[in-house]
């Protein structure tokens, strides 16, 4: 079979590209089925081959006419047009009450940070005045080292002989 160089007059054609979309096959693989027969079509002369498909072998169907709804049909779109705005309404609250929620949450985080702000700054000041106690008591502590000095001073004989008695 001798490859066609021009297309039938009167016969609509689309090149080869087009056709490997319409079929889903690669461009190469129309080309062979031009070549081996099994499509219509062939190959302008030139520098590059220009190759085609005649377009009335692809099976073309009209789409069919649009048909008027039935009125069970509106019913049942209005039916359900209904049912999806009282959901819509039903979220619209729920978010609502979420957000409500949420602000209250984010009240109570302050209030709670707020709270252990000041319970931190009490520890603070205990601990502040723990270490001026602490202070305290060892200077305390060194005052009586130093009356228990003075007192063993005072107490303790001149001589030993005061000690026998």
């Amino acid at each position: 079979m001798e490859l066609e160089t021009q297309p039938q007059p009167g016969r609509a054609t689309i090149s080869a590209n087009k056709a490997h979309r319409l079929l889903g096959y690669d461009r190469r693989t129309i080309q062979k089925m031009i070549v081996a027969g099994t499509l219509q079509g062939g190959a302008r002369p030139g520098k590059q081959r220009r190759w085609y498909v005649y377009l009335d072998q692809f099976e073309q169907n009209p789409p069919p006419p649009a048909s008027k709804p039935s009125p069970t049909d509106y019913a049942a779109v209005v039916e359900e047009n209904n049912q999806l705005r009282a959901g819509l309404i039903s979220a619209n609250e729920e978010n609502a009450l979420l957000r409500a929620a949420h602000a209250e949450i984010l009240d109570a985080v302050a209030s709670h940070r707020a709270a252990i702000d000041d319970a931190l700054q009490g520890a603070d000041a205990f601990r502040q005045a723990f270490a001026k106690s602490e202070t305290g008591w060892q200077h305390l502590s060194k005052a009586i080292s130093l009356y228990n000095s003075a007192l063993g001073q005072y107490t303790t004989p001149g001589d030993l002989s005061a000690l026998e008695r």
